[in-house]
């Protein structure tokens, strides 16, 4: 079956900090991650993208502050110390807490991130965004904008 779309090792709830997570694996060249992406996301208060899929999963560790995170349906507040994952074809979306916060987006073979968001910082210029553009540049890296 497919995994849950939220899911946290041993057990853990959304909310709650992870410690004594298992240890990376030994040497890095046994990691099966072709093309895995790990980008730092920060953001201020409010900010995130809309309700969206894609066709790769995507883990989140937030590093600082707190991020709201709708997932499948279900809202949950991930602070510092969360982590959350978010398999392929999920429809999900995240906004940064009170003060803004920090992110780090494992994002898993396949994915696109970081040339989405170099398109993204490359075509749209500051202040309000041209949304039509953006679903535009989205769409071309294989994001689906929920309605």
């Amino acid at each position: 079956g497919r995994d849950p779309p939220v899911a946290f090792p041993n057990g853990a709830r959304l909310g709650q900090e992870i410690r004594g997570a298992a240890p990376f694996p030994p040497p890095c060249e046994q990691l099966q991650a072709p093309r895995a992406e790990l980008p730092l996301q920060e953001g201020d208060e409010g900010a995130g993208p809309p309700p969206h899929s894609h066709g790769w999963d995507e883990s989140f560790f937030v590093t600082h502050g707190a991020v709201e995170f709708d997932c499948a349906g279900r809202t949950e507040l991930a602070t510092a110390g969360t982590l959350v994952h978010v398999p392929a074809g999920t429809v999900h979306a995240f906004r940064f807490g009170a003060g803004g916060g920090a992110m780090l987006e494992f994002t898993g073979a396949g994915g696109s991130a970081t040339q989405m968001f170099t398109s993204v910082a490359r075509e749209v210029p500051p202040g309000p965004p041209d949304v039509p553009r953006l679903i535009g540049i989205l769409q071309r890296h294989g994001v689906a904008v929920a309605a």
